[in-house]
């Protein structure tokens, strides 16, 4: 019998995070301004881990070599293999305006610290 109060509880608790997430993702969606994003080009999609609602905008110079962030409409970074912090180097203009991922900026030709958003 204690094994079904336990995995009654564990149902329950799953129901309650599968709730709350969807009320996340719809007040996340609530502060898009949709006609914005599409007049920018942009689509609505999910995001990360949780699949967050996010405006995504694709950048036309994508893959462009890049020695800073003012060279891209995105992000100059590197996403495959990171150097060291400090290191002088180049990366490529970021895809789109998608936050989640592991990279590395590149600012002013030099390797910034590795991060990844999820």
């Amino acid at each position: 019998m204690l094994i079904i109060f336990i995995n009654g509880c564990a149902a329950t608790n799953e129901n309650s995070i599968d709730e709350s997430m969807i009320e996340l993702r719809r007040d996340a969606l609530s502060k898009i301004d949709v006609l914005a994003c599409l007049d920018k080009g942009g689509v609505i999609q999910s995001v990360c881990k949780f699949g967050m609602p996010s405006c995504v905008v694709k950048y036309m110079d994508a893959g462009k070599t890049c020695s800073d962030n003012s060279e891209c409409a995105g992000e100059c970074r590197i996403e495959d293999e990171f150097v060291e912090v400090g290191t002088r180097t180049t990366g490529f203009c970021s895809v789109d305006s998608d936050p989640c991922g592991c990279f590395q900026l590149i600012t002013n030709g030099k390797a910034e610290h590795a991060v990844c958003a999820d």
